[in-house]
């Protein structure tokens, strides 16, 4: 949903944050950002370094790599913010300031058109976020689920062979998405639960374009065996991401399973206990 104030524009929407997660710290380093090794250019850390006083640089390290659909961008402006408000305000691990920099970050992901809801998502935390209205925190709302489930469920994460960047996605897609989105979230609001969120996830990445053609059947016969057998929760293609949920014991069986049809396994994740957290001066781990 937009509007004339990138604080206030956003999406109405589900997600899961999965842990291990992403980490970072504060560096004196040569680049702004630097992604596991590597220096990065990123628009939102421009939009920052305007905004506010940037001091260190930031190293980040993801087992999901960046522009595929795992949020690292938000994770991203949300550590280049905290640096920011470092230098301003003190430490992030102190909840106004991490609501100052929460507001920044989200402000550079609308402008630089990496995201509208993954920054309230993230700080708000713990498996399943409900966001209910647009906007950055302090604007907008979001609530953790807690369903039960979510203790027995893990998650296997794998790269597929579609490639959208964001903002392709948010300038070719828009109508598109907020469409069968904002159908899906109603109906997830109905029965908000994660066997529900699994089921409307799906049908969504079908009826968007994210799960299509020999790639969505290949998986489909792959995992009909172990969904059959009750091991296989459910699956959905976020991006350039395919997500697989299943019962504790069942990964090695589904990576020998989709292993001729995606480029990567990613990992196993389970569902985050918390999300985006600061923990001493120069560390601010998170979770995707």
């Amino acid at each position: 949903m937009r509007s004339g104030d990138p604080l206030t524009t956003g999406s109405l929407g589900v997600g899961i944050l999965v842990e291990p997660g992403i980490s970072g710290r504060g560096l004196k380093i040569d680049c702004r950002v630097m992604v596991d090794g590597g220096c990065v250019e990123i628009k939102l850390a421009k939009i920052i370094e305007e905004e506010a006083m940037l001091g260190n640089g930031i190293e980040v390290r993801s087992s999901i790599p960046l522009g595929m659909g795992g949020a690292v961008s938000a994770f991203i402006a949300l550590a280049l913010s905290c640096e920011a408000i470092k230098n301003r305000l003190g430490s992030c691990s102190i909840k106004e300031n991490l609501l100052e920099a929460s507001k920044l970050a989200h402000k550079a992901e609308v402008l630089s058109l990496t995201g509208l809801g993954d920054v309230i998502a993230m700080v708000t935390g713990g498996g399943l976020v409900l966001r209910l209205k647009p906007g950055a925190p302090g604007y907008g709302e979001a609530i953790a689920i807690r369903d039960p489930e979510l203790d027995r469920v893990f998650f296997t994460i794998a790269s597929i062979e579609r490639r959208i960047t964001t903002p392709d996605m948010l300038s070719t897609m828009w109508d598109r998405i907020a469409s069968v989105g904002m159908e899906a979230y109603r109906e997830f609001q109905k029965d908000p639960s994660l066997e529900r969120f699994l089921e409307i996830s799906n049908s969504f990445s079908r009826r968007v374009g994210f799960l299509s053609g020999d790639v969505d059947n290949a998986i489909d016969r792959s995992l009909d065996p172990l969904v059959r057998r009750g091991e296989v929760l459910g699956y959905y293609a976020k991006k350039s991401l395919l997500v697989i949920a299943h019962r504790k014991g069942a990964e090695h069986e589904i990576s020998r399973s989709i292993g001729s049809f995606v480029k990567r396994v990613l990992g196993i994740y389970k569902p985050a206990a918390k999300g985006f957290e600061v923990v001493g001066d120069m560390d601010t781990p998170g979770s995707s």
